[in-house]
C-alpha cells in the first residue's frame, strides 16, 4: 500500500513545478535535506507509516526502484512474518479438522496462485510429516513406539509436585467390522491435567501373543527415566477392563474359578457359568501377588512386575466397564429381556419406562453428551448413557414401574455409586456406600437368580476400597482413554498401512498446540482483553475451611483446583492484596483446595464481583443460596462470603482468614441394611440376635463409636430368606464413618456427641411415624382389594351373555363392563383354573372363555395377513396377563410363555372351527335315521 501511495505522489510531482515545490517544502519541514544531490536510502530507524520521508534534490530521478529499496528490509520482514503466520494457521486448521492430503494439496495450489501467499506446495511440508516410521516386529503384528516423555514435558512446563502421577491404560480396539485387524495402544493419562498421551501402538490380526515383548520397551524406558531423568513420574493406577487386566498381568480371566484380582474367593459352576456367591474371603496384597502364592490365580510371570507399583491396589476396578457397561446394563437387560426373570417388566411397563425417559429428554442440560433414548435402543446405548441412568435418571423413571423390593434394591446401588462418584462424599461416606453395596450384592441372587452372581457383581465389593486410594470414581475410569481410542481410530484413512498412518498423524499433531487457536475474548492491534489479568475476579469455595471468597484469577494454580492465599495477619494487608491482585509468592503463600462457584463467571472488578456474587451463586449454585450472608461487624453466619471494602480497613470487620472445623451441611442419608466388620485381612460377618427387619426398617439409634472397620460380605447362610428379610444388627449411621482401611490411610473422627445422638433420636421418631402412616395406607389398600375380589366373585354377579365375545358389539359391551368392574371380569375368567400349574393350559382356557373361535379367527398377534386385527394391541391382552398373574401357582409366569400360548391359540382357531364342523356333520348324519318317520309321511 505504501508503494502505491508513493507512485501516486510522484505522478503528481511530474505534472508541474507548482506541485513539486509544494511537496519539496513539505518534505524539508520533516527532515533536513542532505548535501548530496543524489537520492540515498534513509539510514535511520524505519519511518512511521503515517508519512513518507524522501530526499527533495533531483526528485525527478527518484524512480519506483529507488523507492522500493527504501522499505525493502521492513517489508520483507513483515511479509515473511505474515507467511509464517498463515502457514501456522493453515496447519492448525488442517490438523484440527483431519483434512486429507488430497484436499489440502488442492487448497495449497489455489492459494499459491495469488501473490499474497507463499506457502509450501505439498501438504507433507506444511504439516511437517515424518519421512519414515520405525516399526518393530511383535508377533503376530507390528509395534511402533512414540516419544511420549517429550509430550509429557511439553504439557507440564512447571511441575507443581515432587512427582507427576500418571495412569496407564492398555486395551484393544477393532479397526473394521469386516476384518480382524485391531490396535492395542498403550496410553498414559497425566492425572493433574487430565490429558492422555500415546506411548505405543500395536497393530495386527489378533492381540499380541507375548505380552512381555509387547510391553518391554515401555517398561524399560519408564524404569530408566525413574532413575536418571529430572522428570519424576509415578504410575498411580493401571486402568483397564477385566479381560485386559488378566491379559497384561497373565492371570486367570473373569470366567475362571480364581479370577478375582482383589481377593481369593473361589467361584462355583452353576447353570453353565461360573458364579461368585456371597461368602468369606481374604484380600490379596502385593507381596503375595508377586510371590504367586495362589497358583490357581496366576498363569505366568508378567513384565509388568518390573514396574514400581502395587499390583493389587494400583490395578483398580474400572467404573466404566464394571458399573456402567457391567452391572447397570445387566439390570436393564434383566428388566426388559430377562428369561424367566422374576423382575422382568411387562410390555406396557417397558413402554411406560421409555415414555418416562423421553419426557425428561428436554430437561437434560447440555453438560451431558447424550440425551436419553427409548428402551428399544437399549442394545445401542453407550457407556455415558448408562452412567447417566444410574446416577441421575434411573430413580425417577423407574418409580412406580419396578416392584417395591426391586426398586428398593436398585436405590441402594444408585445411592452407593452416587456417594463414590461425588468428590465431597467418597471419603466421608465411604463406609456407608460399602454397606449398601454389600446389601445389593448379597440380595441380587435372591431377587434375580443365583446364576447372575457374576464376576462384575462380586467386584462391586472392592469399589469403595479403590476409591479410598484413587479418589472419586471418575478419576480412575476408562472414559478419557476410550475417547482417545476413538480419536486414534478416526486417524486411519485407508486400509493400507494403518499403523504408519496413525504414527504420522500423531507426530504431526505433536508439532502444533491446537489450544493456541483459543484466542482472547477480544483482540485487535491496539486493544486486547486478558482473561487471566489480576484485575479479573472469580468466586471460589475453599473446600478445607468451607468458606467462600472472591479472589483474583492469577491466584489460581495451573491445575485450576488450588488457590494461593497471602499469609498476612493484618486484615488491611489481606484486603489490599485481594483487591490489587498481588502476584503470589509461592514460596511463602499458603495453598488451598478450591472449587469454582457461580458457573465460572468472570467479574471485571472487585466491586462488580462484590455486588453480584449473591445473584451469581443463587442462579448457578442453589445449595449456597440460602447460606450466603455478608459478614457483619465481627460476626460470622453460616457460609461466609468475605468482601473487604476499599478504604474500610480500620473497621472491626472480620478479616478474610481461613477458618477451621467447618463442615458443609448434608442431607440425611437413610441407614443401610446391615453392618459388617473386617477382621485382619479377611472379610467376616458379625451377627446380633434379637432383631429382624428389612432394609427400610429403622432400629434404635446406636451410639457412634470409633472402632468401626472396613466391611466385607455375608456368608452364604446369611443371605436373604424367601421374604427378602435380613437378620439386622447394629446399623451404622450415615454420619458415623470411619475410614481406617489400612496402614497407609488415616482415620476420620466421628461425631459421637450428645447433640448428635439427640438429633438421631428425633430423626428415628420421624421415620417411625412416617412408616406407621405408610403401613396404615397399605392396610387400607389390601382390604379394599380383598373386598373387591370377594364381591366380584360373590355379591356382584357376572352378567349373563357377555362371554364369550362373538362380534364387535359384544366386544364393546365387554369393554364397557371391564372399565367399571375389571376385578369382576378377571375373577370370572379365573374360575375353574385356579389350581392349574401350566401357563399354556391356563391361557388357552381363559381365551376359550373370552372369545369364540369364529371371532378369534379375525385376530392374530401382530395384525398381518389381510384384514386381521393385532391382538397385541388389544386391551384384552392385559386382562389375560392380570388373570394369569393373579393365579397362586402362576404368579411369576414368563411373558414369553403367555405370548406363545396366545399366538398358537389364535393361529389354530380355524382348525378348531373345521374340527367342530366335522363333528357337527357326523352328528347331523345320524339325525335323519331317527327323524325319517315324519319325513317319509310327507
Amino acid at each position: 500500500m505504501e508503494k502505491a501511495r508513493s507512485r501516486k505522489i510522484f505522478r503528481k510531482v511530474r505534472q508541474g513545478n507548482s506541485d513539486f515545490a509544494l511537496i519539496s517544502e513539505s518534505a524539508e519541514k520533516i527532515i533536513p535535506l542532505p548535501s548530496s544531490s543524489l537520492p540515498e536510502a534513509h539510514t535511520q530507524s524505519s519511518p512511521s507509516p503515517e508519512y513518507l520521508i524522501f530526499e527533495a534534490d533531483d526528485i525527478s530521478d527518484y524512480s519506483d526502484n529507488n523507492l522500493s529499496t527504501q522499505s525493502n528490509l521492513s517489508d520483507s520482514d513483515s511479509e515473511q512474518s505474515n507467511t509464517e503466520s498463515s502457514a501456522s494457521d493453515l496447519r492448525g486448521w488442517a490438523l484440527k479438522h483431519n483434512i486429507t492430503f488430497s484436499a489440502l494439496g488442492d487448497l495449497l495450489e489455489i492459494l499459491n496462485r495469488h501473490r499474497n501467499f507463499d506457502l509450501p506446495k505439498v501438504p507433507r511440508t506444511l504439516l511437517c510429516t515424518p519421512r519414515s516410521t520405525t516399526i518393530e516386529k511383535v508377533e503376530p503384528g507390528e509395534y511402533v513406539h512414540f516419544e511420549w516423555i517429550s509430550s509429557v514435558e511439553k504439557l507440564i512446563q512447571v511441575p507443581t509436585a515432587d512427582y507427576i502421577k500418571i495412569q496407564i491404560n492398555i486395551d484393544g480396539i477393532p479397526l473394521y467390522k469386516s476384518s480382524t485387524r485391531q490396535f492395542w495402544p498403550i496410553l498414559a493419562k497425566i492425572v493433574e491435567y487430565n490429558q492422555v498421551v500415546v506411548i505405543g501402538i500395536y497393530s495386527g490380526f489378533g492381540k499380541p501373543t507375548n505380552i512381555n515383548n509387547f510391553l518391554r520397551q515401555f517398561v524399560n524406558e519408564f524404569n530408566t527415566i525413574e532413575q536418571s531423568s529430572n522428570l519424576k513420574l509415578k504410575i498411580s493406577a493401571i486402568v483397564c477392563d477385566v479381560p485386559a487386566r488378566s491379559f497384561i498381568l497373565r492371570t486367570k480371566c473373569h470366567n475362571g474359578y480364581s479370577s478375582c484380582g482383589k481377593c481369593d474367593i473361589k467361584g462355583e459352576y452353576l447353570d453353565n457359568r461360573v458364579t461368585f456367591p456371597p461368602g468369606n474371603y481374604n484380600l490379596r496384597n502385593n507381596e503375595n501377588f508377586r510371590s504367586k502364592l495362589d497358583t490357581a490365580h496366576h498363569n505366568q510371570a508378567s513384565i509388568i512386575e518390573l514396574l514400581p507399583i502395587d499390583l493389587v491396589e494400583d490395578v483398580p476396578v474400572d467404573f466404566m466397564h464394571l458399573v456402567c457397561l457391567g452391572v447397570t446394563r445387566k439390570l436393564l437387560f434383566l428388566w426388559v429381556k430377562g428369561k424367566k426373570c422374576p423382575g422382568r417388566l411387562r410390555p406396557y411397563q417397558v413402554d411406560q419406562l421409555s415414555t418416562n425417559l423421553l419426557k425428561i429428554k428436554t430437561s437434560i442440560p447440555k453438560e451431558f453428551s447424550r440425551k436419553p433414548r427409548p428402551i428399544r435402543d437399549l442394545e445401542h446405548w453407550k457407556a455415558t448413557e448408562y452412567r447417566q441412568f444410574i446416577l441421575y435418571t434411573g430413580p425417577t423413571v423407574l418409580k412406580k414401574i419396578l416392584a417395591p423390593q426391586f426398586y428398593q434394591h436398585f436405590l441402594c446401588f444408585h445411592v452407593a455409586i452416587t456417594i463414590l462418584a461425588n468428590p465431597n462424599t467418597y471419603l466421608s461416606k465411604n463406609n456407608y456406600a460399602q454397606e449398601l453395596l454389600i446389601y445389593f450384592v448379597n440380595n441380587f441372587g435372591e431377587l434375580y437368580g443365583k446364576k447372575y452372581n457374576s464376576h462384575n457383581l462380586h467386584n462391586l465389593l472392592h469399589l469403595s476400597r479403590d476409591c479410598i486410594r484413587h479418589g472419586p470414581l471418575d478419576q480412575f475410569s476408562a472414559f478419557p482413554f476410550e475417547n482417545k481410542l476413538q480419536q486414534i481410530k478416526r486417524l486411519v484413512r485407508s486400509p493400507s498401512l494403518p499403523l504408519q498412518q496413525v504414527y504420522r498423524r500423531l507426530v504431526e499433531r505433536e508439532k502444533i498446540d491446537l489450544s493456541s487457536f483459543k484466542q482472547p475474548v477480544c483482540q485487535v492491534s491496539f486493544f486486547q482483553v486478558d482473561i487471566n489479568s489480576p484485575e479479573c475476579f472469580k468466586v471460589f469455595h475453599f473446600v478445607e475451611t468451607d468458606e467462600v471468597e472472591i479472589i483474583p484469577i492469577n491466584w489460581l494454580s495451573a491445575s485450576k483446583n488450588k488457590c494461593w492465599w497471602p499469609p498476612y495477619n493484618s486484615s488491611e494487608r489481606q484486603s489490599k492484596a485481594v483487591m490489587s491482585g498481588d502476584t503470589p509468592n509461592q514460596q511463602v503463600w499458603l495453598s488451598f483446595d478450591v472449587k469454582v462457584l457461580g458457573g465460572g463467571k468472570i467479574f471485571g472488578s472487585y466491586n462488580q464481583a462484590k455486588n453480584n456474587v449473591g445473584k451469581a451463586l443463587g442462579e448457578t449454585d442453589p445449595e449456597f443460596e440460602s447460606d450466603l450472608e455478608v459478614t457483619g461487624r465481627g460476626q460470622r453466619h453460616k457460609k461466609t462470603v468475605h468482601l473487604p471494602s476499599p478504604g474500610d480497613s480500620d473497621s472491626e470487620e472480620e478479616p478474610p482468614k481461613m477458618k477451621q472445623n467447618r463442615s458443609i451441611p448434608t442431607k440425611t442419608i437413610p441407614p443401610p441394611p446391615q453392618y459388617f466388620s473386617l477382621v485382619g485381612e479377611g472379610f467376616q460377618s458379625e451377627k446380633e440376635d434379637g432383631h429382624e427387619s428389612s432394609l427400610p426398617g429403622p432400629s434404635d439409634p446406636p451410639s457412634p463409636t470409633n472402632s468401626q472397620q472396613y466391611q466385607g460380605t455375608l456368608s452364604s447362610e446369611q443371605v436373604l430368606s424367601s421374604s427378602h428379610e435380613l437378620e439386622s444388627r447394629s446399623i451404622p449411621q450415615a454420619e458415623d464413618i470411619d475410614t481406617t482401611f489400612g496402614r497407609d490411610n488415616g482415620t476420620l473422627p466421628n461425631a459421637g456427641n450428645l447433640e448428635f445422638q439427640k438429633w438421631m433420636v428425633r430423626q428415628m421418631n420421624v421415620m417411625k411415624a412416617q412408616l406407621r402412616q405408610l403401613q396404615e395406607s397399605v392396610d387400607v389398600l389390601v382390604s379394599n382389594y380383598n373386598w373387591g375380589t370377594k364381591t366380584g366373585g360373590q355379591n356382584e354377579k357376572f352378567p349373563v351373555g357377555l362371554l364369550p365375545v362373538d362380534d364387535e358389539s359384544d366386544l364393546k359391551k365387554l369393554e364397557d363392563f371391564a372399565k367399571a368392574s375389571r376385578i369382576t371380569l378377571i375373577t370370572e375368567l379365573q374360575k375353574g383354573i385356579r389350581a392349574t400349574k401350566d401357563v399354556k393350559i391356563a391361557t388357552q382356557r381363559i381365551l376359550a372363555k373370552l372369545l369364540t373361535d369364529k371371532y378369534a379367527s379375525s385376530y392374530n398377534w401382530i395384525g398381518s395377513r389381510g384384514p386381521k386385527s393385532p391382538f397385541s394391541k388389544s386391551w384384552m391382552k392385559h386382562i389375560i396377563y392380570e388373570a394369569i398373574q393373579g393365579l397362586e401357582n402362576l404368579g411369576n409366569a414368563d411373558d414369553d410363555e403367555i405370548w406363545e400360548a396366545i399366538k398358537n391359540w389364535l393361529k389354530n382357531s380355524n382348525k378348531r372351527i373345521e374340527s367342530d364342523r366335522k363333528k357337527l356333520e357326523k352328528s347331523n348324519a345320524a339325525l335323519p335315521l331317527r327323524n325319517t318317520g315324519p319325513e317319509s309321511d310327507n
